[in-house]
């Protein structure tokens, strides 16, 4: 974890934004770091090292976490409403009472993660990995996972 790196998440999506711009090649590294509660709408998260982090109750909404690493996070009732979660890894990430609605997790690795609870509606899971996945079937109205592997 890089405690520049932490700092400036925590400001939101403006500083991500403008971290972006002056270092357009470096990985954000947030491992293990408590964001729980903090507002990152729209944020650019792409490529980020997020692997144990507290995401608990976190604004994801819109937010770029493409090829993002949440392995062995917590995102109980995380917003990722609209989120783009292309290739994002999520294995054994505990979900619970998340939002997912319209997001994009196509692609993503899911497998061993909670997601008892999520809300999904409109969200796209082609080629997404969920073998092993808690899924609460209640909550699956309009869903297939005949595309996931």
């Amino acid at each position: 974890m890089n405690a520049e790196h932490v700092k400036t998440v925590k400001k939101g999506a403006w500083a991500i934004r403008e971290f972006r711009r002056l270092n357009p090649s470096v990985v954000l590294s947030l491992d293990g770091a408590d964001f729980r509660s903090v507002n990152l709408h729209g944020a650019n998260l792409s490529g980020a090292d997020l692997r144990g982090a507290n995401l608990s109750n976190t604004d994801l909404i819109s937010a770029d976490m493409r090829e993002t690493n949440f392995s062995g996070s917590n995102l109980r009732s995380a917003m990722l409403r609209y989120a783009d979660c292309r290739f994002a890894n999520f294995s054994g990430t505990d979900c619970w009472n998340a939002d997912f609605s319209d997001a994009n997790f196509s692609g993503a690795d899911l497998r061993g993660a909670n997601l008892r609870g999520v809300f999904i509606r409109g969200a796209e899971f082609d080629g997404a990995h969920v073998k092993g996945a808690f899924i609460s079937k209640k909550k699956l109205m309009g869903f297939a996972l005949a595309d996931t592997l």
